[in-house]
């Protein structure tokens, strides 16, 4: 059985400086399910609203931090 998404998302978390790392109380499977549904049903049409008009960038944070940032970089207007 394939392991949730929040689960997932979890274990590639990493403690850093020695620290544990912290849960938030709302930081369960069925919030992230919730925050999702308000993404797509909210974020999503304004979005898909304003792209045609080329005032929508999307960048890829699937990436290592600093391409990500580059990225972002060169997305916002000099």
């Amino acid at each position: 059985m394939p392991m949730p998404l929040c689960s997932r998302l979890r274990a590639q978390l990493r403690p850093t400086a020695g620290e544990p790392l912290m849960q938030r109380a709302d930081d369960t499977e069925e919030a992230l399910g919730k925050r999702l549904e308000s993404y797509h049903a909210q974020t999503v049409p304004i979005l898909d609203h304003y792209s045609p008009a080329g005032v929508v960038s999307r960048v890829d944070a699937d990436k290592a931090p600093d391409a990500v940032w580059d990225s972002v970089a060169a997305a916002l207007p000099k």
